[in-house]
């Protein structure tokens, strides 16, 4: 199988319910944009646990294998712990079950967590549990966004002469006499990755399908951004894809394509 990984189920139209009480103007629903830099914020919490309820909504469920926790900061005077429930009836009152339990997430700067775990069964209701060991106080949450379903494992590695780029943003205004003068918009470098598949079944295109329509792959950008990994999991990126998607067939039912992905900053 490729090392190349795509993490892309976010909880954009669920319905969040959270247990305690959001610090004012980072509320949960800042979990529904994928923008790394919008966080949901709880900075007076008491108890020592917590949870948030994601309700995926009439007639929707999902058989996740890995759970993303993005760009996130979890204290409590102990380590922190999470627990990540199903249930058919969003009770949770005993008859949930749980996808993995007691998870160190302990983290004092922004950091991004990947727990991948054995798929059960569709539930509609997912529950994130969080506990401080020490059972005595979480002190800060603050969580950017939220990914959980079927990771999409490539069937095969992209072809050798992969490009792997960096480069700052920048915007460039020239003069009448051909003076140019430029504002660096960004410090951070940007960076970007160049891939070519080929021999794609059809199987394998109906995945391509599947992410395209879930992103909404554009011929600039995709619409939402997403987890990918190219090292079997071991680092995340959080990206766009750029530019369409075109398969090229090459043999019967076979085909080829390009894809280019910029980080997001």
């Amino acid at each position: 199988m490729s090392n190349v990984i795509f993490y892309y189920s976010g909880i954009d139209s669920a319905t969040l319910t959270y247990s305690a009480t959001e610090t004012t103007n980072y509320p949960k629903e800042n979990l529904q944009d994928r923008n790394k830099n919008t966080s949901m914020r709880d900075t007076s919490l008491g108890p020592f646990d917590c949870n948030l309820i994601i309700d995926l909504g009439s007639g929707i469920t999902r058989t996740p294998d890995y759970l993303i926790l993005g760009n996130y900061i979890f204290q409590s005077n102990g380590n922190t712990l999470i627990t990540f429930q199903y249930s058919a009836t969003g009770a949770f009152g005993g008859e949930q079950g749980d996808a993995f339990t007691d998870e160190n997430c302990e983290a004092a700067t922004l950091t991004d967590k990947l727990k991948t775990f054995t798929a059960t069964s569709a539930y509609r209701y997912w529950r994130l549990l969080v506990e401080d060991s020490n059972v005595t106080q979480i002190t800060s949450i603050q969580l950017a966004n939220l990914f959980f379903g079927t990771k999409w494992e490539h069937n095969h590695d992209p072809e050798i002469g992969i490009a792997k780029g960096r480069y700052y943003e920048s915007i460039i205004n020239e003069s009448a006499g051909g003076n140019r003068f430029s504002q660096i918009t960004n410090t951070t470098k940007r960076r970007s990755w160049d891939y070519d598949f080929k021999y794609i079944t059809a199987a394998e295109r109906a995945n391509w399908e599947t992410w395209i329509d879930a992103v909404y792959a554009g011929n600039k950008y995709s619409h939402y951004p997403f987890y990918f990994s190219d090292d079997a999991g071991t680092t995340l990126y959080f990206v766009r894809s750029v530019g369409d998607i075109v398969f090229k067939e090459i043999a019967y039912n076979t085909w080829e394509t390009s894809l280019r992905l910029e980080e997001e900053i």
